[in-house]
């Protein structure tokens, strides 16, 4: 899954600029910077295992590197006053909405059939002839049959899947644009992206880049999915 993950961060950017995609995509580091001491050990013991397990296995040039930052460095640095350390790496940044607009275009014309305002309902699954069976999708506009079938939902996922209610649970999400004031506009802190990990917040923050609207702003935001341990 690691691999996937990190695989899949390189395909996107890739694949936007294969396809001229103007999404405003742009590379950055990106944080995960902790107050919590507990989620900092995990995270130190996860980058550790990781090390173990990988290393010799998967080809280098995939991994991603990290770099660990220390208390004082997330202090002082990225300015988060209760900082305990953070972990930083490359990523991308881009408009998910831009990209998603022209990702659809690209796919209807390839052919692609979207049934727009046409909720499924409930699935099921049936035998059909020999091995094969066959899932069912109940619209309220008819069913739809297929050997396969992707959950590409929200966190309501569950309403489709009820075992997935047992760690999946919506949450109520808020997101804001500050404009910075002059003691910590243009700070170098500011052109990374950042997931905030403490016991009460799940938290992230980019900044809105040159030739972007809104160019300065900072995007506060946080996460519209819980997941239970």
């Amino acid at each position: 899954m690691e691999k996937l993950e990190e695989e899949n961060v390189k395909k996107v950017g890739e694949f936007v600029k294969e396809h001229h995609i103007d999404c405003d995509l742009r590379a950055v580091e990106t944080l995960d910077a902790f107050t919590d001491d507990r989620k900092w050990r995990n995270a130190l013991e996860s980058l550790k295992a990781r090390k173990n397990v990988l290393d010799g296995k998967v080809e280098t040039n995939i991994l991603t590197k990290h770099r660990v930052w220390s208390a004082k460095e997330t202090r002082q640095q990225l300015m988060i006053p209760e900082g305990v350390g953070a972990i930083s790496f490359p990523a991308y940044a881009l408009s998910p909405y831009k990209f998603v607009c022209r990702l659809l275009e690209l796919c209807i014309g390839k052919g692609i059939n979207l049934q727009t305002n046409t909720p499924v309902l409930e699935i099921s699954q049936s035998s059909a002839r020999g091995s094969c069976k066959w899932w069912t999708a109940h619209t309220d506009r008819g069913d739809i049959r297929a050997e396969e079938v992707i959950l590409a939902t929200n966190a309501y996922s569950s309403a489709l899947y009820p075992p997935l209610a047992k760690f999946l649970i919506p949450t109520r999400a808020q997101v804001a644009a500050i404009r910075p004031g002059s003691k910590i506009v243009d700070n170098p802190a500011l052109t990374r992206t950042m997931g905030l990990e403490s016991h009460v917040s799940g938290d992230y923050m980019q900044s809105r880049a040159e030739g972007t609207s809104g160019v300065g702003d900072i995007i506060i935001g946080k996460s519209a999915v819980g997941f239970r341990p």
